[in-house]
């Protein structure tokens, strides 16, 4: 968990650590389906293949932008709650998560997952959500996999045991880019129970073993020529649009220009908004042209031309957002009742997606309508303009604690200063993030132009970790990236004699020569840190212990080994983590867990979590044996 490796890697703190209250709050709106528009085609065929993938363990629709595969899922949980008879068909729970790029760390993503997955009993998963919460030792790479795989055994041992069906569905998986994640997904859907079936929607094929799935028959598929609407489903839609008959020529036209592209019917139904008569119907539909290139045009030209100046405004600021809601709006605007304005957009069907029922109403516009908007704001507004709205979307970002945002709308508006200082202080910031929230930044690190590494080694260093840890299990050899960052931070802080940030570097150096079997050179650098860190800064120390022990080890000194490894890694299969260490010792010196929680900062559930991975790690169930075996381990 960053927030407690971070803060006491950079500051020798005690480390608070699990995810709250506050944070699960503003995972809401990634975890809800979308609320369906007010008027839809009814499709059958789609949602009767949609059923028939329950009796297997995965649909996968793979469709691009504007094909209306989210609306058709929508739809299809909908259905599941009461038929268009009236009668109730089987019912199912559903587990929603709307990914995007910054769930590209393995511990992140399925920590979402797990917490989407409490809908369908609210005390599931209790147990893998603490374990993964002890997978903070991001130096010891086997230890964060061991945790992982517990907890994803865990959560499928708890799903197995679920009655009645349910189904997970993980929404734009083509954001997810990061081979361990596809790995461990895989595995998951492999050993899946027969009660849970998940739904995987994206704008490319994913690299799973679709084939053999396919062949199993364990698998359905929708492309995007299946989601493209008949032409009975379109001469459906217009005759709820318009009071006449289209000529057959007409409905040729028509036809071949929307080519079954659902958000073309959308922008269709919005373009004959006050147009009744055939006489001023017909020329509407004659201009009308349903592909991507002219679809952009026709939304500035048509959609956006046809608002307001001020509603024109508050679109072009406001789509600059990935996701909005009033107060966001306010911010950026400078308005003050922009949740009245987003309920105007939102009924006025100019392609606003509300993603949640909350009182607090998070919302999303339509990538294409997004991707029309943005470019013509950049023409409109100009860069200046677009630069501070992204400066005052960042700071909302900041003052409601979501930090990646943040950073992600302070690089938007070339602000490297200010994503740089957001990045560096996540470790002091009021919530607390976790190291794989920062694993999860990397491609925004990738942003940065080198000057700001040159100039924040603090950030150099953070890069070097990233780019060691973040995406492979294991850490791969060092790269000349990860070398070019490290000697940018050493230069600075030799010249600056920084030398507790000098020791620091020297052993994350040892944890990467281990790692490449350079022994005698960990040796040196883990001996080079020790001298130079304080007794304070404790996880630093341990990874240079851990170096140390490493090297003696292979060498064959068993007692240099014990001097500079703990005990307890060596005896017990699953080693304590240092927080656990000082839980431990806190609770075996008669500590209640209010007063632990006070002690370390972190919540009083943080540390019943936390007791609960010790007396399992330990093979333990009471304070007293807890104890004995602690003492016996020689871990006191």
């Amino acid at each position: 968990m960053i927030a407690g490796r971070l803060r006491s890697i950079w500051q020798g703190e005690p480390a608070p650590t699990a995810a709250t209250e506050q944070q699960v709050s503003l995972l809401a709106p990634k975890l809800r389906p979308p609320r369906l528009p007010g008027s839809l085609i009814m499709r059958q065929r789609l949602l009767a293949r949609l059923d028939e993938g329950l009796e297997r363990k995965l649909t996968v629709l793979s469709v691009p932008a504007g094909f209306g595969k989210t609306t058709l899922v929508s739809q299809w949980i909908a259905r599941h709650q009461i038929s268009p008879d009236g009668s109730l068909l089987p019912p199912f729970p559903v587990a929603w998560v709307s990914l995007d790029s910054s769930d590209n760390d393995a511990i992140h993503f399925w920590r979402s997952v797990i917490t989407a997955c409490q809908v369908f009993r609210a005390d599931l998963g209790t147990d893998a959500l603490a374990l993964l919460h002890t997978a903070q030792d991001w130096w010891r790479p086997s230890l964060r996999q061991s945790s992982l795989d517990g907890a994803l055994t865990m959560l499928l041992n708890e799903l197995g045991l679920l009655p009645g069906q349910e189904v997970l569905v993980l929404e734009d998986y083509h954001t997810i880019t990061t081979t361990h994640i596809h790995e461990t997904l895989a595995s998951f859907i492999e050993q899946l129970p027969s009660s849970l079936h998940v739904v995987l929607m994206t704008r490319s094929d994913p690299p799973l073993p679709l084939a053999r799935w396919r062949a199993e028959e364990q698998l359905i598929e929708v492309q995007a020529n299946d989601l493209r609407f008949s032409e009975d489903e379109i001469v459906s839609f217009l005759q709820q649009l318009i009071p006449f008959t289209l000529s057959s020529e007409e409905m040729e036209r028509l036809l071949e220009r929307i080519e079954g592209w659902g958000v073309g019917l959308r922008l269709l139904a919005l373009t004959l908004q006050g147009h009744m008569t055939e006489q001023e119907i017909e020329p509407v539909l004659k201009s009308f042209s349903g592909d991507h290139r002219h679809l952009l045009e026709y939304f500035v030209g048509k959609v956006l031309n046809a608002q307001p100046e001020p509603m024109q405004r508050f679109l072009l600021q406001t789509n600059l957002l990935a996701s909005l809601t009033g107060s966001l709006c306010d911010a950026v605007t400078g308005r003050t009742d922009s949740e009245q304005w987003l309920e105007t957009v939102e009924r006025s069907g100019l392609f606003l997606v509300p993603l949640d029922h909350s009182s607090e109403r998070w919302y999303r516009y339509h990538a294409l309508f997004a991707e029309a908007m943005q470019h013509e704001a950049r023409h409109r507004l100009g860069e200046e303009a677009l630069h501070d709205c992204f400066q005052l979307a960042s700071t909302w970002y900041e003052q409601h604690n979501m930090l990646t945002e943040a950073v992600k709308s302070a690089l938007a508006g070339a602000d490297y200063t200010r994503a740089a200082s957001l990045i560096g202080n996540l470790m002091s910031a009021p919530f607390q993030p976790d190291m794989h929230e920062i694993f999860a930044m990397r491609d925004l690190l990738e942003q940065m132009p080198e000057q700001v590494f040159r100039e924040q080694p603090v950030l150099a260093l953070i890069s070097a970790i990233v780019h060691a840890f973040a995406v492979d299990r294991y850490p791969p050899a060092i790269t000349p990236l990860i070398e070019e960052r490290l000697q940018c931070a050493e230069q600075t802080w030799t010249q600056e004699n920084a030398s507790t940030w000098l020791g620091r570097l020297a052993a994350f150096r040892a944890l990467l020569a281990v790692g490449q079997e350079r022994l005698p050179e960990a040796a040196t650098f883990a001996s080079m840190a020790l001298t130079s860190l304080s007794e304070e800064d404790h996880e630093w120390r341990s990874i240079s212990s851990d170096a140390l022990g490493e090297t003696a080890r292979v060498a064959g000194s068993s007692s240099l080994a014990k001097e500079h490894v703990a005990p307890q890694p060596a005896l017990l299969d699953d080693p304590l983590s240092q927080q656990e260490l000082r839980i431990l010792r806190l609770l075996v010196d008669g500590h209640t867990r209010q007063e632990i929680a006070d002690e370390l900062a972190v919540s009083m559930n943080t540390v019943k979590n936390h007791q609960k991975c010790i007396y399992r790690k330990l093979d333990v169930t009471s304070h007293e044996r807890a104890c004995e075996v602690a003492r016996n381990l020689h871990l006191l």
